[in-house]
């Protein structure tokens, strides 16, 4: 096979991707026994396979829980853009996101996936593509993001550096005599953190504990609804005396599903309620 470059890569149904990996594994039980000498012996194992992908954005292609057929397409035999090369095809599930938006660096807002496999691996030749338009959305043009003002309406969050959004579901693993030597896996339950870093260090705005419901925006307009969190702790508190460092804390929030009267939600920018399912 001739030396490719992954300049040409792209995942089916997916746009405005940078980078894709996969892990493909078997777990390979071992044992000593009386007529090996001394020596271990290796026997075939479940086979599992796993990925990242990172690309650019406000929301990702797929969310966690999500099962959904993958087709990576690493680039062409031929170096020839849209001709046959290696791909992996396989059914995975979502096992997180994470949403990164830096107003200091300003680069684009960033996305990743990781997922697991459901079943087998295959790979083989073929040629996927993507024809979309790119998506992309500074940084700097995502308004302040917001927090709830005690029920009575939404507050800016002045003064943020960085919001990184992890969203992921505790997918559960299983093998039996159907799986055909493969881990295969089911959607589990929802979790999500946030964490906010911020210039501005005061402590009476928040504190440990309250709940609060958050807009995390990643453009004028549009955002992401996180209902309901808590307030978890405040970390990365430093006073850096010799370099003058500007002031900064970490506020690190979690999921709270239930507010004592009503469901929370989990809505994406496109007003998708991802969470609760129907």
């Amino acid at each position: 096979m001739p030396i490719v470059s992954g300049r040409f890569g792209a995942i089916a149904g997916y746009s405005s991707i940078n980078s894709w990996q996969i892990n493909d594994v078997e777990d390979l039980p071992k044992k000593v026994l009386s007529n090996t000498r001394g020596g271990t012996l290796r026997a075939e194992g479940v086979e599992d396979w796993s990925g990242t992908v990172n690309g650019v954005g406000g929301a990702p292609p797929a969310m966690p829980g999500a099962v959904e057929a993958f087709t990576g397409y690493r680039g062409p035999d031929s170096g020839v853009h849209n001709t046959v090369g290696q791909s992996y095809t396989g059914n995975v599930i979502i096992d997180q996101m994470t949403l990164v938006i830096n107003w200091a660096t300003s680069p684009m807002i960033s996305w990743a996936l990781n997922f697991s496999g459901d079943g087998a691996l295959a790979f083989a030749g073929g040629t996927t593509t993507d024809v979309t338009n790119p998506t992309v959305l500074p940084d700097k043009l995502a308004a302040v993001p917001q927090y709830d003002d005690g029920g009575v309406g939404f507050t800016d969050w002045d003064n943020v550096e960085q919001v990184t959004l992890t969203i992921s579901s505790d997918n559960k693993v299983y093998v039996d005599a159907s799986t055909a030597g493969w881990k295969r896996r089911v959607a589990g339950n929802i979790d999500w953190t946030l964490a906010v870093v911020e210039h501005d260090v005061s402590r009476a705005k928040l504190t440990k504990h309250e709940q609060r419901s958050f807009k995390i925006f990643v453009d004028a307009v549009e955002f992401w609804l996180l209902e309901w969190g808590k307030i978890l702790d405040f970390s990365n508190i430093l006073t850096n005396v010799d370099t003058g460092d500007i002031l900064g804390q970490t506020v690190n929030i979690g999921m709270d599903a239930h507010d004592g009267a009503s469901i929370g939600q989990i809505v994406l920018p496109d007003l998708t309620v991802y969470w609760p399912t129907p």
